[in-house]
Order: C-alpha cells, then structure tokens, then sequence
C-alpha cells in the first residue's frame, strides 16, 4: 500500500512539473533549487563574491537541508556572515527542519567552538524565567542540548521593577469525575482566584503590585467548542466572560482597510474602489452611490482625495511585502481617523490591531511552509479565514471581564495571568505519517 501512495506521488509530482513548464511558472520549491543550480555557476558566483559584504540568516531553526546548501554557498561568496536562530524551536519540524540538522550545521561550521549565545530573557518575570529554564534544561537534554543553548537569565532592569512577594505559577487540580463536568470545576476555582484578596498581580502599565481582576486573566482552551463551554460556566459563576467572535473580515473598518490595499496591488480594481466610496461617499444616500456607480465603468465616477493619495504612493509600493503593504494603506487612508465617527472607537481599533496580527501569522506560516509571502497570498489567506468562520473580531476588556480563547488564537498577547487548560488533550497522529531515515553522515559539502 505504502509503495503505491508513493508512485502515486512521483507521478503526481512530475505532472506538476510539466504542468509549470507548459505555463511558464514556478513555485517556492522551484525558486530554492533554481538559486542553488544558479550559484554553481560560475559568472553569477563570482558576481556574488564581488558583491557581497555581509550575509544574515534569521530564524536559521527553520532551515532545511537545501536551503542550508543555499546558505553555505553564499556564505563562502561573502565577506562575512551572521547566522541566528533558536535551536529549540526546531522541534516543531517546520518544512524539514530538525534540531539534529541545526546541531551538525553548528558543529561542522563552529568545530569544537560554542555558538554565541544571548543570555538574557527581557520579556518575563524572573522566578519565571529561573523555573523555565529548569524545566526545558532537562526536556532538552534528551535532545543533547546543552544546558548553555537552553538556559536564561532574567534581565537584571526588569528584575529591578518587579514587586516582591508574586507567584509565578500553579497547579489546580479540578474537582470533577467527569469531562462535562471540567469546565464547572475551573469556573468555580476562578471565581474562588479573584475573591481571594491575597491574590495580586504587577501592573502592566504602572508595574506596581495590585489585586487582581478579571480582566487580567485569560483561559486558553484547545478547541472553541471548549472555550464557549468554559465561557458559559464563568457565566453561571457571575463572573463576566468575552470569547472572540467571527466576522472581523465584515466590519467596516477592515473593509475600509482592505480595499485600499487591493487598489494599491492594483489600480483598477474597481469594486475595492466602489467598496471604499460606500463607506466615505455620502454613505446614508444609497440612491446617490448607485448613481454615482452607474454613471461611469469601472466606479470611475467617485472622485475622493482618498483614491488621489492611493495612487501617489502606489508606484513607490509595487514591490512591497505584505505588512509593509498593509501599514501603507492604513498610514495613506487615515483609517484610525474614521473610528471615533463611526462609534466604539476601542473596539474599531483593536479590530485594526487583530487585522495586522492575521497579517504576521500569515507571515510566519509561510516561511514556516516554505512559501513566499505576498500581497495577493495574504488576501487569499483572509478570505480563506472568512469563509473558515475564524477571522475572529477583537475583543476589548474591561476590568472585570475574563477572556476566553484557545492556544493558537493566543498566540503573541500576554496576560498577567494565564490558564492553561485542557493540557492533558493528545491529538491523534497522522495515519500516514512516514519518518525518512538516512543512513549517511550529515556533511557539511553536501547536505543534500
């Protein structure tokens, strides 16, 4: 069977191939094993070599093998070369990447030498940066890392500011029989949290010790269907609960938004521009838009400053990566002005804000894929969202409110304090999942 599935694939495989050549295309696969051919070469080489002074490898955990061979090859053609990464964050396997490549790639470049190593964690607080680092020294030394490539030390100006006397973490062990019956157990240990008067926090803005509220915490849920059912226990608890809800990419804001962006890809995209007048064009006279709309093609008949604005800036724009696009078209159209006019200005804004955080997680799943990012990629991406029903709306708290999300839709935002349920959920591996073994030595001349 398995012999099958993989003829199955070389032939599907090579009818892509064929495929891109009759059309004249390539793909990402395509551009790293072009490059790599290209730089055998020799005139394109020793143009190279002339050229480059410096080569910087960012993220070099989510390196695979022939990008690793694209990397080694421009490193010996330039001056120098800066590589940084996270070894550790290579367990997540992203397109190939495996920590034992990153640990041969450092060995076989440094030698016997120990990679630079930045020691310091500026981001939490002390007591648990210290137990972090105690815990993932001894994960990772199964993987053979040494404890200098796990361990942090907390930054001496933060621990400076921190109030004394803070927990860092706890363990709450549920008082129910049964998994219906979980999301119960956590509401009623919440509610006992925030009655407790000895229980404080350190202030995200003033960094002074203070009690703590509802709206400092988050509970972070392994699927949705989880987190309504949590949300509606704090409910029953009188505690005040806030899931995120769908329908981000229908505000009128983020129309607004994405309009603009579509006519800086291209200029006559003419339903973003008669999207973006029903919102600014005498919006409450409907008759007066459609007129305006059938009065000349291609929504030719608004004529906004906006659109002006739009395509002075478009030529300067036509190379732009995503989010630099997307912070262009909101920078250009003033979109943040227009939020206090149309009501729950808070809300509108942080709507702008999540908009910006779907444009990075859509960044980083490419080059997690070994995908170009683009413009018109992103736009797909959001649409696909859309039609997923998970292009989820901000969600504005206010002091006593709780907010309830799941892992990944936490992803980048921090809280005081956090919970972490449903932490005993395995999820089923692939059926077909296949580990490629090699028998060879990793070597550095051919990683190949």
């Amino acid at each position: 069977m398995i012999s099958l599935v993989f003829a199955l694939a070389a032939k599907t495989l090579d009818a892509y191939q064929e495929y891109k050549r009759e059309w004249g295309v390539v793909d990402f696969t395509d551009q790293e094993a072009l490059t790599l051919k290209l730089l055998d070469m020799e005139r394109p080489a020793r143009i190279l070599k002339e050229q480059l002074d410096l080569v910087l490898v960012d993220e070099f955990q989510d390196t695979s093998p022939i990008q690793l061979a694209i990397f080694l090859k421009l490193a010996n053609l330039a001056r120098k070369s800066v590589w940084v990464g996270d070894q550790k964050q290579a367990i997540y396997g992203f397109r190939d990447a495996d920590p034992s490549l990153m640990d041969a790639a450092i060995s076989g470049i440094l030698q016997d030498q120990e990679p630079e190593t930045l020691p310091w964690s500026w981001r939490s607080l002390p007591d648990l940066v210290d137990s972090s680092s105690d815990i993932f020294v001894q994960a990772f030394a199964n993987q053979d890392f040494p404890e200098s490539r796990v361990r942090l030390a907390p930054a001496l100006k933060l621990a400076q500011k921190v109030p004394q006397g803070l927990g860092v973490y706890e363990y709450w062990e549920l008082e129910s029989k049964n998994q219906p019956n979980d999301a119960l157990a956590l509401a009623n240990l919440v509610r006992g949290f925030l009655a407790d008067k000895k229980n404080h926090i350190r202030d995200p803005k003033s960094g002074q010790k203070r009690r703590a509220q509802g709206g400092d915490m988050a509970i972070l849920c392994r699927t949705h269907d989880v987190c309504e059912a949590v949300a509606e226990a704090l409910e029953e608890q009188g505690i005040e609960a806030v899931l995120p809800r769908s329908g981000l990419l229908s505000c009128p804001e983020i129309i607004l938004t994405l309009a603009g962006v579509r006519l800086l890809v291209d200029g006559k995209d003419s339903l973003a521009r008669a999207e973006i007048a029903r919102l600014l064009d005498n919006p409450s006279d409907h008759d007066a838009w459609l007129q305006k709309a059938l009065s000349k093609p291609f929504a030719q008949g608004f004529d906004l400053d906006l659109f002006t604005r739009l395509e002075q800036v478009k030529e300067a724009l036509h190379l732009a990566a995503p989010l630099e696009l997307l912070d262009a078209a909101m920078t250009v159209m003033r979109i943040r002005n227009f939020c206090p006019a149309w009501g729950n200005s808070e809300l509108r804004l942080a709507n702008l804000d999540s908009l910006r955080a779907l444009c990075v997680t859509y960044i980083e799943e490419c080059r997690g894929e070994g995908r170009g990012a683009s413009p018109a990629g992103r736009l797909a991406y959001l649409d696909s969202l859309k039609a997923e029903g998970t292009d989820a709306r901000a969600v504005v708290q206010n002091v006593d409110t709780v907010q309830v999300l799941t892992w990944h839709g936490a992803k980048g935002l921090e809280w005081p304090v956090t919970l972490l349920f449903q932490l005993e959920k395995v999820f089923p591996a692939l059926p077909l999942g296949v580990n490629v073994v090699s028998e060879s030595k990793f070597s550095l001349d051919d990683p190949l």
